[in-house]
């Protein structure tokens, strides 16, 4: 559902959701000056609607393009509802296994948070258990 305050950038990443081109209209958009700080009206940031799309290539696309200090800011924003990327992460019933396992690895090697809790109180690691502990202990092992 769109929310008022969408950038162009948001608006591509949401509406090509199913696109396999959505990494080059991102690139273009970002050299072209679209910011990837920037919120909707929910305080969602293009970082989180490429999350959501569940395509781990381009979510670390957008972070390669923060850099590190950028893409560390981008995966510890908050929405208006106390979400950080971990919990959209957390929220993909279409990415199982490995694929989710990635993009959660991504994220908190980044600076995520899977104990961040909502405003409701939930945490990312309440929402996908299974895959955050897998995710967290394997990084205890590395």
């Amino acid at each position: 559902m769109r929310s008022p305050g969408m950038t162009p950038l948001m608006l591509a990443l949401e509406c090509h959701m199913h696109y396999k081109n959505r990494r080059e209209i991102a690139k273009i958009l970002i050299d072209h000056g679209a910011s990837l700080t920037a919120r909707d009206s929910t305080d969602k940031t293009p970082l989180m609607f490429a999350i959501q799309s569940g395509d781990v290539a381009l979510v670390e696309y957008l972070m390669e393009r923060a850099g590190v200090e950028g893409a560390r800011r981008l995966v510890t924003m908050t929405t208006k509802h106390g979400m950080n990327c971990m919990h959209f992460a957390a929220q993909l019933r279409k990415k199982l296994g490995e694929e989710k396992r990635r993009l959660l690895r991504k994220l908190i090697l980044a600076g995520g948070d899977p104990s961040h809790r909502n405003n409701e109180g939930d945490s990312a690691k309440d929402w996908d258990r299974i895959n955050v502990e897998a995710v967290l202990a394997d990084l205890r092992t590395a």
